[in-house]
């Protein structure tokens, strides 16, 4: 079963930390906060938003504004990085 944890649920479910490990077994973006799941809406696992941003998936039409968003901070990143090397 899909969990639908958000850190939300750890205020009131005794179950939230069961979920919170299921989500992040199953590299679910919830796991990351419910800010990172609603900016990358659609895109319900990690593994695929890093797919999505190393070009290795082809994004849908749904996709495409969010996928440009992703590579864009994976440039911004890659130059930070640089500049402090």
């Amino acid at each position: 079963m899909r969990p639908h944890y958000t850190p939300g649920c750890r205020h009131h479910c005794d179950l939230a930390f069961h979920c919170r490990t299921e989500a992040l077994n199953q590299g679910r973006t919830a796991a990351l906060g419910t800010a990172v799941r609603d900016d990358l809406a659609g895109i319900d696992t990690i593994a695929k938003a890093l797919d999505l941003t190393d070009g290795r998936m082809h994004p849908s039409r749904d996709q495409q504004d969010i996928t440009q968003a992703l590579r864009h901070a994976q440039r911004i990143h890659a130059d930070l990085h640089t500049d402090t090397a």
